[in-house]
């Protein structure tokens, strides 16, 4: 969906994310049809929300109507939409304003943190069914503008995406990581994070069979195979401090909104960041 202006309100959700298997958001909302397709509550009016509908519309029936509207009642499409897709800017004005306490949208907000010195450590993965990792890096995108480009960022906030991993966790990818160690050594040692090694275990149970490591970069940079070794062996990827290779949007990217947000450079421009 987009607002009057032609910018994406929110981005889409990568490729990888149709190639979570079990996925129950995945499988609600590709699996199951709604059962008033053409209504402007497909799959019937709050609070009556069947199981069968998509998890996610669910989280926004409740986000949208009671914290955004007050309203339970309150009809999600012809609230918010005008047509064509196109959201009503005054429904945008009232839920950025009612939701704007729960919203950590705004880099502005991380200067009183970042002024005092401190270390974050952020990670997103790649194929999140709920919020579309696109989303947190128009975050770091805008962070990097406000504190003098992605070097200057670095050295007291960085970015790890994680190919192949769902929601916080699980997922095709390796998706178990310990960012606790890698940030008591940055703020207590000196020592930043260049990548992190992450594991991917067989069921996704911790100690249970290793099936495959892989090391998560620091963004915008990519882990490239050194061309030889074992592939499914972390100490067989590498990466590289030089590497800008996620400012480079393809076609899922740029459809899903990587490059569609307003205000925002062409992706593969890095001399403003």
């Amino acid at each position: 969906m987009e607002d009057s202006k032609g910018g994406l309100v929110y981005p889409g959700s990568p490729i990888s994310y149709e190639a979570a298997p079990g996925n129950s958001l995945l499988s609600d909302e590709l699996g199951t049809p709604a059962p008033f397709p053409t209504a402007d509550q497909p799959w019937g009016p709050f609070p009556a929300i069947p199981s069968t509908a998509p998890g996610n519309w669910g989280l926004a029936v409740d986000v949208i109507s009671l914290l955004g509207y007050y309203d339970a009642s309150v009809n999600l499409n012809s609230a918010l939409v005008e047509s064509n897709g196109v959201v009503n800017a005054a429904a945008l004005e009232l839920l950025y304003d009612r939701l704007a306490a729960d919203i950590p949208d705004d880099p502005a907000k991380l200067s009183g943190f970042l002024n005092k010195g401190g270390k974050m450590i952020i990670y997103h993965g790649y194929s999140d069914p709920i919020i579309s990792p696109y989303r947190t890096i128009w975050y770091y995108r805008d962070l990097a503008r406000l504190n003098g480009g992605y070097q200057e960022l670095q050295e007291q906030v960085r970015l790890f995406t994680v190919p192949g991993m769902e929601h916080c966790t699980n997922g095709v990818g390796p998706n178990k990581f310990d960012t606790i160690t890698a940030l008591e050594d940055w703020v207590e040692h000196g020592v930043p994070p260049e990548r992190i090694v992450a594991t991917k275990y067989d069921g996704d149970v911790i100690g249970a069979t290793v099936l495959r490591t892989m090391p998560l970069c620091k963004y915008p940079e990519e882990a490239h195979y050194n061309g030889s070794g074992d592939v499914n062996n972390a100490g067989s990827w590498s990466c590289s401090p030089l590497d800008r290779s996620l400012l480079e949007a393809g076609l899922n990217g740029t459809q899903a909104g990587l490059l569609g947000h307003p205000d925002r450079e062409a992706a593969g421009d890095d001399n403003n960041h």
